[in-house]
């Protein structure tokens, strides 16, 4: 009799055992799925503030647009001042610019219009957002299923103008970006 009861002493150390294997094996489990859903969180926290930025961008560049642009205002291919021409041979000015701090064809945020900065850091952006302006023809001259540099003919005409707004808006780290882009008729 004594040798069944050490016997049944030891499955039941081997029973613990294995339950307290498993039970580690789900708390860890359950802990990697909390740190992957607050990494999950604060991703799409950085989206959105990228996409807020890059509204606050496009909304400051038509303020720009609406004070500082007339018809004597000097556009170029190159984009000096963040003022580009219409593109050419399928080259968008969006792709050809420069959009880092040092950029000369880009404009900054707020450098223009007098606009806050908005905060940076954490809870703010990587980065002030950026924007480029293009003196684009009239779009209402493309037939329907046409699009793209290829298609305008004409430049930029006299009276009613249309100005292409292409802002960038970083989140809190600079991989989360967000391109947004507006016609505005002036």
């Amino acid at each position: 009799m004594t040798s069944t009861v050490n016997a049944q002493r030891g499955a039941a150390l081997i029973v613990a055992l294995v339950f307290l294997v498993l039970l580690t094996i789900m708390g860890m489990t359950a802990m990697n799925f909390s740190t992957m859903e607050e990494k999950m969180a604060g991703n799409l926290k950085s989206q959105y503030t990228a996409f807020q930025a890059a509204e606050s961008a496009l909304l400051d560049a038509e303020q720009d647009v609406y004070k500082n642009v007339s018809n004597t205002t000097k556009f170029t291919a190159t984009g000096d001042a963040g003022l580009w021409l219409p593109p050419v041979a399928g080259k968008f000015a969006w792709d050809l610019a420069a959009w880092t701090v040092a950029s000369k064809n880009t404009r900054k945020y707020g450098e223009y219009t007098g606009a806050a900065p908005l905060p940076i850091g954490a809870n703010g952006v990587a980065e002030q957002p950026r924007y480029l302006i293009e003196d684009i023809p009239d779009p209402t001259d493309l037939k329907p299923g046409e699009s793209g540099p290829d298609k305008w003919k004409k430049g930029p005409g006299p009276g009613t103008k249309y100005y292409r707004i292409t802002a960038l808006g970083y989140g809190a780290t600079l991989s989360s970006r967000v391109v947004l882009q507006v016609v505005v008729k002036k």
